[in-house]
């Protein structure tokens, strides 16, 4: 048997056992619609899509119910969906490092992307320093150690975060402010903090917290509300073009304002302005027109120094376009964009909700 066939033959063995799996009911996603108050397919209808997904794709669709594919009438193929299969084979294909260099490095490693940007001139978060597994102090950038309350004395409040993080996991703020400290925006005693830094099995970055523009924080202020932007290698003219972006907004009292610890996610058109709804994460909620805490209408709410958030990211891709795609999160300051940091790992899901990218995708990269 030829090579060729050989990984054909593999290739249909491993959808077909999958297919195994979820008629045996394994693989199976939580079914909760987001779309409870329209009309849905039976359970049978919805089966057989899963089941047509797996053999053409290779996969059991985990966003199935998120992109409302159980309503009646919608089809992956009417929506013009590209499946996440599709799209990660795609994404670790070409986003992986070309020999000799790695650029990827400068994404990934957020000391070096902070060098780099400032070798650029680009506004990034500030690193202080990290937390030391175990040692229960900071290690700023000369090499020289200080313990978290003296550094709280300059900084009134940073940030620490996993160096590996992602999905907000992990990460806590420590602040300080005219009643004693704080613990992630709640009052909190010296040796609650002492416990929390010191019992760091990673090492933590630290960097200072940003000031937010007065519009984001009216939207929800207990949070850096980011933007993620996409940005694509056009592989025909090598141009780099922008893709897609979302607003990611904290909920619910978190300091962090990532989708699968709570937040909201929201779309923002060409021009800045987001969508009329956004989605949640199960089990945290679905859809909603406004914001849960502030009570704040989405639709027509404007990103300020959005067109300087898209061109800022194009400039940065234009030096690093080794890699094809970078998804870049963003926060907006009163001064302009500023990077928080940037991935070669990004996901394509939630950009599908507003409206598949098939068609966009395709157009810029094959």
């Amino acid at each position: 048997m030829s090579d060729k066939n050989l990984r054909v033959k593999r290739h249909l063995t491993r959808r077909i056992k999958l297919l195994m799996r979820y008629v045996c009911g394994g693989e199976r996603i939580p079914a909760i619609s987001y779309f409870p108050e329209q009309p849905h397919k039976s359970k049978a209808r919805i089966f057989g899509d899963q089941c047509v997904h797996i053999l053409k794709y290779g996969e059991v669709d985990p966003y199935y119910y998120l992109y409302g594919l159980d309503v009646k009438g919608a089809s992956f193929k009417k929506k013009g969906l590209i499946s996440y299969k599709e799209f990660m084979d795609w994404r670790n294909l070409h986003n992986r490092p070309v020999h000799p260099f790695n650029y990827i490095c400068i994404l990934r490693d957020k000391k070096l992307f902070a060098i780099v940007c400032e070798h650029f001139g680009i506004p990034c978060v500030r690193d202080l320093g990290y937390i030391d597994p175990g040692c229960g102090t900071i290690r700023l950038n000369d090499e020289s150690h200080e313990d978290v309350f003296s550094l709280l004395e300059r900084e009134e409040s940073i940030f620490c975060k996993p160096l590996d993080a992602e999905c907000g996991e992990g990460i806590f703020c420590l602040g300080r402010d005219e009643n004693g400290y704080t613990l992630n925006d709640a009052p909190a005693t010296q040796e609650e903090i002492v416990a929390m830094v010191g019992s760091r099995t990673s090492q933590h970055i630290v960097q200072s917290r940003l000031l937010q523009h007065p519009e984001l924080n009216r939207l929800y202020p207990k949070s850096i509300n980011t933007i993620r932007l996409v940005t694509i290698r056009n592989r025909r003219t090598g141009a780099i073009e922008y893709f897609h972006s979302l607003l990611r907004i904290g909920a619910n009292g978190n300091v962090v304002d990532n989708w699968s610890q709570g937040g909201v996610c929201v779309g923002i058109d060409e021009n800045g302005v987001l969508f009329e709804e956004g989605y949640y994460k199960p089990p945290f909620g679905l859809r909603t027109t406004t914001h849960p805490d502030t009570g704040i209408p989405f639709a027509g709410f404007r990103i300020p120094h959005y067109r300087e958030a898209i061109e800022m990211c194009k400039s940065f891709h234009k030096r690093i376009d080794f890699i094809p795609a970078i998804g870049w999160d963003i926060a907006i300051t009163p001064k302009g964009p500023c990077l928080i940091e940037a991935n070669d790992n990004w996901a394509i899901s939630l950009h599908q909700v507003y409206g598949g990218l098939k068609e966009r995708f395709d157009h810029l990269l094959k």
